[in-house]
């Protein structure tokens, strides 16, 4: 199964979702770590985004690793058939934007296991405080 939009490839085969974003990255994720698929309203031109939330090995719920591809207005139905058959073939869940609950941003706390640097300095932890209450304050678009 196969999605190809102008920046970005989807494809599924033998258990594996490999997202290639052409002259970027590509990205490999086995198939039944995928916790749910998103197909949400991005931008004013009718455009839109497919929103992939993953999970680890031993996780229950996902939200791990988050994998974003955008689709033009004109792409919008082959990428809903994707959608529909990846729910269909491997009961991954297509979450409606109803049912959607974002999670809230948040940094990693510093004592836990996925901090990766030492502790920022004063200017940083302004900085992010500020991000962090733009982000709160401003709608999405």
């Amino acid at each position: 199964m196969r999605l190809e939009l102008p920046d970005c490839e989807l494809n599924v085969a033998e258990g594996i979702l490999k997202f290639g974003w052409r002259g970027f990255a590509w990205l490999e994720v086995f198939v039944n770590r995928c916790v749910a698929v998103r197909f949400r309203p991005r931008g004013q031109d009718g455009s839109r985004q497919l929103v992939f939330q993953f999970r680890r090995e031993n996780q229950e719920s996902g939200g791990t690793v988050v994998a974003l591809a955008d689709v033009p207005p004109e792409w919008a139905a082959r990428a809903e058939r994707f959608v529909a058959a990846l729910e269909r073939e491997y009961g991954i869940r297509n979450v409606t934007s109803e049912e959607a609950e974002e999670e809230p941003l948040a940094r990693v706390p510093s004592a836990g296991q996925d901090w990766l640097v030492s502790p920022a300095g004063a200017p940083a932890e302004e900085l992010y405080a500020e991000v962090f209450h733009r982000i709160e304050a401003e709608p999405a678009s």
